[in-house]
């Protein structure tokens, strides 16, 4: 028995001494103290970035922006982090947020694939080389995904909020439609002199103002007409470089997308015209993506990383298309926590930071909720349902939380109701106290 017992010491050794001190993230240095200012990449271009609420102790989490957004737009879900012990990076694309003023103007796609490359220079240039929990915001979102499909080794989870994950159904109806209607004449487009072009634009947005009124988006003409001058304005400054090849369907695509970020973002988005450079940064951010679909990549997504967030009022990614055409094709061994939040419109980071931010908190902090379910919470509240469990509640506020990150070391009730086909690894619920106390337990007993 003695020598049963002597041959444990060394591996007793390692649990409780060095896991106490490899088992943490070690964050830089650079980490230790709040910033906000430019990185630069190395590569051209610098992006800015904030982080505060970072230490070894801290989980932490990558905030990547919407189409429109900059790193502002996460300030209130930040806060909410924050207060649940969550540390924040945020960081804006290039031509987004800070970064439009030293990008210039864009003049060609931006890319999915490009964007990712971005975040994985940040996090080469900045020392974050251990995996990293990203949380995105739609476009963001969808660069989670490819970015956890490219380089599933940095990658702990992904939380994703309302994410892209293909080309908006009516948006690309419509422009199909506008496509054929005036296909006929797209051969003699590139003769047009400025005048004739000008008015081939006005008569195409009338067009589209009559598509979108007939399918109940009202516009009125008043509303639009200033964006429609700075669409005429910006091909008659720009036309020599914007390349629209019309003697392809696909160049006369473009052409008509361009329209309608010109014509409906600003309705949708007001920020969207806050820089003189956004709304063409835009368009090309869009166009770079729109032929990307997400569900491609979720072979290659880490295990139990994918945690959707689903806006219950979203009013621009039908609910089908995250929960069927998405989420239900991922792969089991990838999938995470799905959740409804009632209530929000699109942009739940500002439209339900606190729901958001105690999710993504709880789910950092442990893994008990149950893939195979939808959870359900109010737009202001922390209290989430499981309407396919008999209504059960789990009450994330701040007043329960000590409560909840104590039962994860304790006997762990949930865990006894997750799916059979996903088994939780002990290793994600013990705390180093609690290894101490059992590997004291067993040496006493020998």
């Amino acid at each position: 028995m003695r020598t049963h017992a002597n041959s444990i010491l060394p591996a007793l050794f390692i649990i409780l001494v060095l896991f106490p001190i490899y088992g943490r993230y070690e964050m830089p240095e650079r980490f230790a103290q709040p910033f906000s200012g430019f990185i630069d990449l190395g590569t051209g271009h610098k992006v800015y970035a904030t982080w505060e609420g970072l230490d070894i102790q801290n989980k932490f989490v990558i905030l990547l922006n919407g189409l429109t957004h900059s790193t502002k737009n996460w300030q209130q879900e930040a806060d909410e982090l924050k207060k649940r012990g969550v540390g924040v990076i945020r960081l804006d694309f290039p031509w987004q947020g800070h970064n439009l003023d030293v990008d210039g103007f864009p003049t060609e796609p931006i890319t999915d694939k490009e964007t990712v490359e971005v975040v994985r220079q940040f996090l080469s240039r900045t020392g974050l080389n251990s995996p990293v929990n990203l949380v995105g915001l739609s476009y963001g979102g969808g660069i989670a995904i490819r970015f956890a499909a490219t380089y599933p080794e940095l990658v702990n989870k992904i939380f994703l909020e309302s994410p892209y994950t293909e080309a908006l159904q009516a948006q690309d109806d419509l422009i199909k439609w506008l496509v054929d209607v005036t296909w006929f004449m797209a051969p003699t487009l590139k003769y047009l002199t400025n005048a004739q072009f000008e008015l081939f634009i006005r008569n195409s947005w009338k067009s589209m103002m009559w598509w979108w009124n007939m399918m109940g988006w009202k516009i009125a003409e008043h509303v639009s007409q200033p964006y429609l001058e700075a669409l005429v304005k910006t091909f008659r400054e720009n036309r020599k470089n914007m390349n629209f090849d019309f003697s392809t369907k696909e160049g006369l695509y473009n052409f008509y997308f361009k329209l309608i970020v010109y014509a409906t973002y600003p309705l949708a988005e007001p920020e969207i015209l806050e820089h003189p450079y956004k709304i063409e940064a835009t368009y090309w951010r869009a166009l770079g993506i729109r032929d990307t679909k997400m569900i491609d990549f979720a072979s290659t997504l880490p295990k139990d990383s994918v945690h959707l967030m689903i806006a219950g009022n979203d009013q621009y990614i039908p609910r089908k298309v995250l929960l069927q055409g998405f989420w239900d094709r991922l792969p089991l061994e990838v999938k995470g926590s799905v959740v409804v939040i009632n209530g929000s419109k699109h942009s739940s980071n500002e439209e339900a930071p606190l729901p958001t931010a105690a999710w993504i908190a709880y789910n950092l902090h442990q893994n008990e909720v149950r893939m195979d379910v939808v959870y359900y919470v109010d737009r202001n509240s922390a209290v989430f349902s499981d309407a396919q469990n008999g209504g059960a509640t789990l009450d994330l506020t701040l007043d329960h939380l000590d409560q909840h990150l104590d039962a994860r070391f304790g006997p762990l009730a949930l865990t006894q109701q997750r799916d059979e086909a996903r088994p939780l690894n002990t290793h994600r619920v013990l705390k180093c106290s609690q290894i101490h106390s059992y590997a004291l337990r067993f040496v006493r007993s020998r």
